[in-house]
């Protein structure tokens, strides 16, 4: 009966806290410059799970803006919010999405192929301006989502 009632708890612990499940290796926020000086590319980089295989760049979400603004993550190192705003973003796949002006988002149409160069350049804190799929498919449809505090 004692096992019973501590596997009870440590359960209802777990889904009260939402502290159970995958820990996802965090990420980062930031953003290049344009040739405007004004305007920025921003971005949320999201890691995979922490103690997977292969724990690198999950998605990345982009947009234009002069500040980049802030994020939150959960206690599982998943993103939550930019700008203050709930983000509904799949944690199962890669991919690379553009955030709208009402803070849903759009998954870019990319191969595999250009998914994971993009996501690493990305992650290496590095521009992927020069990449033609950059040029080609995402640059165009970023929007232009401002911070407001």
């Amino acid at each position: 009966m004692k096992r019973f009632v501590f596997v009870l708890v440590a359960a209802t612990v777990c889904l009260v806290s939402a502290g159970c499940g995958k820990q996802y290796g965090g990420g980062a926020l930031g953003g290049w410059t344009q040739a405007d000086g004004v305007t920025q590319d921003c971005y949320v980089l999201q890691l995979g799970v922490r103690d997977s295989a292969t724990p690198g760049p999950l998605f990345a979400i982009l947009w234009t803006a002069r500040v980049v603004g802030g994020i939150q993550r959960n206690n599982r190192n998943q993103l939550v919010t930019i700008h203050g705003f709930r983000i509904e973003v799949p944690f199962d796949r890669k991919a690379i999405y553009a955030l709208q002006p009402d803070y849903t988002v759009t998954e870019i149409a990319l191969s595999p192929e250009e998914t994971d160069r993009v996501l690493n350049i990305i992650a290496a804190g590095q521009s992927p301006a020069s990449d033609a799929a950059w040029q080609t498919k995402i640059a165009l449809q970023l929007k232009v989502v401002e911070y407001e505090e």
